[in-house]
């Protein structure tokens, strides 16, 4: 076993990992966004090593959550994810523990390996007060901007555009919510961009050394920052929330929406905690996220898509609201 020590989000993650997989699970660690260390925090054991048979599900474990690739379940204050393949992770918030038994399956199959690494340290994350919300954020003057919405919905796209035409940028997918001093702050989960081909040949200065190879269907980890240095920012308070979606029209449009929409739609973009009480702060913190915020939809059609810095010139509308 390898022991190692990585801090994501300010929370120290103490890492016994097998040999073999050591590699696949710190440069996963290595590629979160560590923010500044706070001595406050517990620190998270998590030991991780390969098993031939995973032990099973508790008896009494209630799934609370079903997704795609990863299922949570609730026994007690104790926390379990469990994949199709058999893997398992065990966490307890409380004792701030967690063991996670892998199969030789999930090994080869990084996108559920780093969904069941990464719930497992966005579960224990949500009992500092930092929950997950699926969504790109990015500032301009007095912009300081949220996109938000499905995968495929236009956020990296979005992103791209802005950060190209002088943007500052935190996450094009992923950030953590918090309150701090009476606001809500959020910070980015990973910095890096995931980029495929179509994107790729649509912004080239990004993508110079691997556009070339860069096979049907796979996306690629950029760092936008070594393009447009100085381009990435590690915290902002939102004060304007977009949910893009692309459509067959001539022209975008920017639409005001109502906060009972802000809110219902953020929803879509979260995963509530197992544990109901924690899961209330978590709504209460999306609830104050929306107050502070003004809510837009926009709609990007193709004059967007043919010409990206017409984005800008619709964006700017915002600075005077």
């Amino acid at each position: 076993m390898i022991s190692d020590s990585f801090t994501i989000e300010g929370l120290e993650v103490k890492l016994r990992c097998e040999t073999s997989i050591y590699p696949t699970i710190s440069a996963y660690l290595d590629s979160l966004c560590k923010g500044p260390h706070c001595s406050e925090k517990v620190p998270l054991n998590v030991e991780v090593g390969v098993a031939d048979k995973p032990p099973k599900l508790p008896p009494d474990a209630i799934k609370t959550i079903n997704r795609p690739s990863i299922a949570t379940y609730l026994n007690g204050k104790e926390i379990y994810f469990a994949s199709a393949d058999g893997s398992l992770s065990y966490l307890d918030p409380i004792n701030r523990k967690s063991k996670i038994f892998l199969t030789e399956k999930i090994i080869n199959d990084t996108a559920t390996l780093f969904s069941l690494l990464g719930g497992t340290i966005v579960e224990a994350l949500k009992y500092d007060g930092l929950f997950f919300l699926h969504a790109a954020a990015l500032s301009n003057n007095k912009v300081k901007l949220l996109i938000s919405g499905d995968g495929g919905c236009g956020k990296t796209t979005t992103t791209l555009c802005l950060v190209r035409e002088g943007f500052k940028y935190l996450s094009d997918d992923s950030i953590f919510v918090e309150e701090q001093d009476g606001e809500i702050q959020v910070s980015p989960f990973y910095s890096h961009f995931h980029i495929d081909k179509n994107l790729a040949e649509r912004f080239p200065e990004f993508t110079k050394k691997y556009r070339h190879s860069l096979p049907e269907g796979i996306k690629i980890a950029i760092n936008a920052s070594e393009t447009y240095p100085e381009a990435f920012i590690p915290c902002l308070k939102p004060n304007v929330i977009i949910f893009p979606k692309i459509r067959p029209v001539e022209k975008s449009t920017l639409r005001k929406i109502e906060k009972i929409e802000v809110l219902n739609r953020l929803l879509t973009q979260i995963v509530l905690a197992s544990d109901n009480e924690i899961s209330k702060i978590q709504i209460e913190l999306l609830r104050k996220l929306v107050n502070q915020t003004i809510g837009y939809e926009l709609i990007s059609g193709k004059d967007v898509y043919e010409n990206p810095s017409k984005l800008v010139v619709t964006l700017k509308k915002l600075e005077g609201k």
